[in-house]
């Protein structure tokens, strides 16, 4: 069995989102499916589920199809507790195909994991929209990218997808360098021939006055003029005739500048010692030490529930003891949070709080996805997603003494999630990010915090404690082993030692 797309056309409103050829995904494939964001690739996922139907070609579909939303309904779960439900519910289904929607949203790293061992685990057929590359690495066998209205298929994980997109560049620029010197060639040589062609007449010095007049009678010169003239139109012709190469696109990149609150360098921001992480009555976890300096870039993780955003919430307050820069100004970023005015375009928004210049604003704002010609568009006629996304560079471009950013990747696509990368890999200040994606947090951030077993620990005392926790863990485990063979031992103590080595394990 074979689902197929043949002489699709895909229109809204009489504009077209994309087109494909012709596309054949066999049983037991996993694809993934990538694209900037409004492509349509939510929509070719509805279209093969059969939910859109208002297109033109032809998709046969013979699999028990089961569609997972990334936008899913308002109920009391948590973000994260309803995703895994949505996705428990189409694993343990009995369908032959998954069309799954940027299915690690509002997800942990530790469910992250549960979801790439599912999806390899499933006998079945797999599509998959997502901007999390390394659930891509670890998962899917092809990539289909929409771009520029068209489908194009990739062998291989993303990596291997990334590697033939920078070949496929750096082929197409050589045969645009190959392009342009033939035709700078053609037409030094069309314009050397049309000025010798104007000079052809004129009487040379070696030349008497008499043999030149008796020439330009017989039509001696007028014969050779026409001829070269000729050939210079045969140079042109020869030019419109080649097949034009297109300047393959290169993402710029921009530094933003260490202006304002950038400026500074070694200044400790915060310094907390010793202290626990409450909500009323409840501790969330305790820590031994946190602080960062100007220059930092740090990123906490840890499971859904953890505290990892009423930490960040509470140091914006400044609710835990301890040491704050004085007047310590914070630039906060958070899915549910907007800092924007709806009245004034996207180019004054950015503007109103930077003190970076007009041209670099510009720029950031067409690297992250705002074109020239947008910038003065009013931003209660963007969408969700675009704010979002302008929220972030806001904050990149305010001059503050540190930036925190709360799940900052979620609804961005994969090229703009790697500008947002550039842009903070080459940022002058500090920040804190709190975010679930790998590998952003490794392409981003200098030093990791983990929430785990009611601890936040740093990178380098997690790695101590996860040492230590192994040898324990090994010792408890022997212990059970001959609590269990001795005949006369108390089965509560036993159990209660299992709990422990579960809790361990966690």
């Amino acid at each position: 069995m074979m689902l197929q797309l043949n002489n699709i056309l895909k229109q809204i409103e009489d504009t077209t989102l994309f087109e494909i050829d012709q596309l054949k995904i066999g049983q037991g494939e996993k694809i993934g499916l990538i694209g900037k964001n409004g492509c349509g690739k939510s929509t070719l996922l509805k279209m093969i589920a059969q939910i859109d139907t208002s297109y033109s070609g032809v998709i046969t579909n013979p699999f028990q199809t089961k569609y997972v939303p990334q936008l899913k309904e308002i109920t009391s779960q948590s973000g994260g507790e309803q995703t895994k439900s949505y996705l428990l519910d189409a694993f343990n289904s009995n369908n032959a195909l998954l069309l799954l929607d940027e299915p690690s949203t509002n997800l942990d790293m530790n469910n992250i994991k549960w979801l790439i061992n599912q999806i390899n685990q499933f006998q079945g057929t797999m599509v998959i929209v997502s901007h999390d590359r390394s659930l891509l690495n670890q998962t899917v066998q092809k990539i289909l990218e929409i771009e520029e209205k068209r489908l194009n298929i990739y062998t291989g994980n993303y990596d291997e997808y990334d590697e033939q997109k920078k070949k496929q560049y750096e082929q197409q620029l050589k045969e645009y360098e190959q392009y342009q010197k033939k035709m700078n060639q053609l037409q030094q040589e069309s314009i050397e021939r049309n000025k010798h062609a104007k000079n052809f007449k004129k009487r040379k010095k070696n030349i008497s006055i008499s043999d030149y007049k008796v020439n330009s009678r017989m039509g001696a010169y007028d014969s050779q003029e026409k001829a070269i003239a000729k050939s210079s139109k045969v140079l042109q012709k020869r030019m419109e005739q080649m097949e034009k190469v297109e300047k393959p696109k290169n993402e710029k990149h921009y530094k933003i500048k260490a202006v304002g609150k950038l400026k500074q360098i070694g200044a400790t921001l915060i310094h907390l010692d010793n202290f626990n992480l409450k909500v009323g009555n409840q501790q969330l976890f305790h820590a031994d030490h946190f602080k960062m300096v100007q220059g930092d870039k740090i990123a906490i993780t840890g499971p859904n529930g953890s505290g990892k955003t009423t930490f960040i919430r509470q140091l914006i307050k400044e609710q835990i003891d301890g040491y704050y820069k004085p007047n310590i100004k914070i630039g906060y970023f958070a899915q549910n949070l907007t800092t924007l005015d709806e009245q004034k375009s996207i180019f004054e928004n950015v503007r109103s709080t930077s003190v970076q210049d007009d041209m670099l604003i510009r720029n950031v704002l067409a690297a992250l996805g705002f074109d020239y010609s947008r910038l003065n568009q009013i931003v209660k006629f963007i969408s969700g997603g675009e704010r979002v996304r302008l929220q972030i560079i806001k904050l990149l471009l305010g001059d503050y003494d540190l930036l925190i950013l709360d799940e900052p990747t979620n609804f961005l696509d994969i090229s703009t999630l790697q500008a947002l990368e550039h842009f903070l890999k080459d940022y002058p200040g500090s920040f804190l990010i709190v975010s679930h994606d790998e590998q952003f947090i490794n392409n981003t951030t200098k030093n990791k915090f983990v929430i785990k077993q009611q601890q936040l620990l740093d990178d380098t005392k997690q790695k101590e404690y996860q040492t230590t926790n192994s040898s324990h863990l090994q010792l408890l485990e022997y212990k059970l082993e001959q609590m269990i063979l001795d005949p006369d031992i108390n089965i509560q103590d036993v159990i209660k030692l299992k709990k422990k080595i579960e809790n361990l394990k966690k």
